[in-house]
């Protein structure tokens, strides 16, 4: 018998002694299917009631339409004129401000008011003269993927410095009654909120 070189012997008994060698597995790698999770279902739509806190609630509603309670006053008199004049004048009869020698400058009661801010460029900033309510929540139906359109019905309520304006656009625009749609999305922890809010 023909006797092998001994490197080949000894290939041949490690392959003896362990023949799982020649036989590992492949390695396990991560699977790379994507599994879909199904979408969870829609919550159960609220009430009129739990709709306007929710709307009324959200950051969305405080900026919507926010730059409406704001008036700049100009404080030149050669600058006041018109609508200006009489929101002037309707301002210094409820004590915020003095037309001295014409000019608008602000009273030591204004002056004490984070409401009213002057501003470098001749003008006083005034926000906000009112606060905005809803007075009705209805009409919820079906929007698109599985949203829900709200119509509301809301209107401005006059702080003290708004309900000095007792005519012109000013207080027309206060003392109106609007309109607007909101959708409500399912929020991620549950529940509904306020997606986007267009007026009517």
């Amino acid at each position: 018998m023909k006797r092998l070189p001994g490197h080949t012997a000894a290939v041949l008994l490690l392959f003896t002694m362990f023949p799982f060698a020649c036989n590992a597995p492949e390695a396990v790698t991560e699977s790379t299917a994507t599994v879909t999770a199904s979408p969870a279902p829609a919550p159960s739509p609220p009430s009129s009631d739990q709709a306007r806190t929710i709307i009324a609630d959200s950051a969305e509603w405080s900026d919507f339409q926010s730059p409406y309670s704001a008036w700049s006053l100009p404080t030149s008199k050669s600058m006041l004129g018109g609508a200006a004049l009489q929101g002037a004048r309707d301002l210094e009869k409820a004590g915020w401000i003095s037309l001295r020698s014409g000019d608008a400058v602000l009273t030591e009661k204004a002056r004490g008011d984070r409401r009213f801010l002057e501003r470098p460029n001749g003008s006083i900033d005034i926000v906000p003269l009112a606060k905005k309510e809803i007075t009705t929540a209805d009409t919820i139906r079906p929007g698109p993927e599985h949203q829900l359109l709200v119509d509301v019905q809301w209107q401005w309520i006059p702080n003290d410095v708004g309900q000095a304006f007792r005519s012109g656009a000013i207080r027309d625009r206060l003392t109106g009654t609007y309109q607007a749609t909101v959708t409500l999305q399912p929020a991620e922890r549950g529940g509904w909120e306020v997606l986007r809010i267009v007026p009517r």
